[in-house]
């Protein structure tokens, strides 16, 4: 009988385990799309008139989704959102976004007023220096918790590094 009521409460952790894990995965999905979310009330706010979701195909042959593509008189932006709800997941999305950036940098050459925007939400502190420094490169880093600066970004295409 002992061994039953041991294999029973081994059982009942393991799939104790599984759930929080799926609430834990379901969290972090959440986070981006609410990030994504919040970025896209805020230009409707703003009115800075913007596509989302917008697909561009790579110069490998890849199509890359870029989650808002605005437009200004001045400047052209695919702005890529960056959320994560763990340092671990953040790594992967900083090179997901690197991956992206570097397959699309024809698009600039073709049109000049493209500027890439690397949108960091903030709000979790799982970022590293290293992920604003592997995207400073190819895309203007901004922050979401300075979204003033963010849309000077927008609509000038000026910005120091913000993330200092």
């Amino acid at each position: 009988m002992r061994e039953e009521a041991l294999a029973d409460a081994v059982v009942a952790v393991a799939q104790a385990a599984l759930r929080v894990a799926d609430l834990w995965f379901t969290t972090r999905i959440r986070s981006v799309e609410s990030t994504a979310d919040e970025v896209n009330d805020w230009l409707l706010e703003r009115e800075i008139p913007f596509e989302r979701g917008v697909t561009q195909l790579g110069r490998s042959g890849r199509t890359w989704t870029v989650d808002f593509v605005t437009r200004t008189p001045k400047r052209t932006a695919f702005v890529f959102v960056l959320s994560a709800g763990a340092r671990s997941a953040a790594r992967r999305v900083t090179e997901r976004v690197l991956a992206s950036l570097y397959d699309l940098t024809h698009l600039s050459i073709v049109s000049p007023e493209l500027r890439f925007v690397s949108l960091f939400d903030d709000t979790e502190d799982v970022w590293q220096e290293e992920d604003f420094k592997l995207l400073e490169e190819l895309s203007s880093v901004a922050l979401w918790s300075r979204p003033d600066e963010f849309e000077q970004l927008l609509r000038d295409g000026k910005l120091a590094h913000v993330y200092s």
